[in-house]
């Protein structure tokens, strides 16, 4: 790589010089170190994240998410180095790839996990819950947070565990109570 002469001696005195300039193809490569692995952001908040790549020719870069989901400005794809999405949703976290291709061998790919810090929202889906006597009741209500938020369950100002009268799970984000129903 770099530059080279092609010379014709003419006579002691005389000399005819051509330069050449050698090039060598190589395939994208992003950069480790000036790509992130991970972004958090608020929710609300806008969102920035560049992604490097080295090769040559010099490599085209844009972005897409895992499973080519619609990108939060419409689109599969969004071209050039830099990821820009303002004011991000909680909908906009999970993992975005940043693609470097010159037409040199594969394409090369780096996953960035976008992660969206945001207020616990609770919702229940049954506010009332009728039960025969002798039979369990479930109470179920479903949270959501980032980070994922400590939930505890109360009856008359005092915190519920899970013992012989009450069992208290988690499935995905659901909080469910049950207990058996004795007045």
């Amino acid at each position: 790589m770099g530059p080279y002469e092609c010379q014709v001696i003419v006579s002691a005195t005389d000399k005819i010089t051509k330069k050449l300039n050698l090039s060598i193809k190589h395939p994208p490569i992003i950069s480790e170190e000036r790509t992130p692995k991970s972004k958090l952001v608020t929710e609300g908040q806008n969102l920035e994240v560049s992604c490097h790549a080295t090769g040559f020719p010099q490599p085209t870069i844009w972005w897409r998410r895992e499973e080519n989901a619609i990108m939060p400005a419409g689109g599969q794809t969004l071209p050039g180095p830099i990821l820009r999405i303002k004011e991000v949703h909680r909908l906009d976290r999970g993992a975005y790839y940043c693609v470097a291709d010159n037409g040199v061998g594969q394409p090369d790919e780096r996953m960035v996990l976008i992660e969206v810090e945001f207020r616990p929202q609770i919702s229940v889906l049954r506010p009332k819950v009728a039960q025969v006597l002798s039979h369990v009741a479930e109470l179920e209500c479903s949270v959501q947070g980032y980070p994922a938020p400590a939930v505890f369950w109360h009856r008359n100002g005092a915190k519920l565990h899970s013992n012989s009268r009450y069992e208290i799970s988690t499935l995905l984000r659901r909080m469910r109570l049950q207990l058996p129903f004795y007045v």
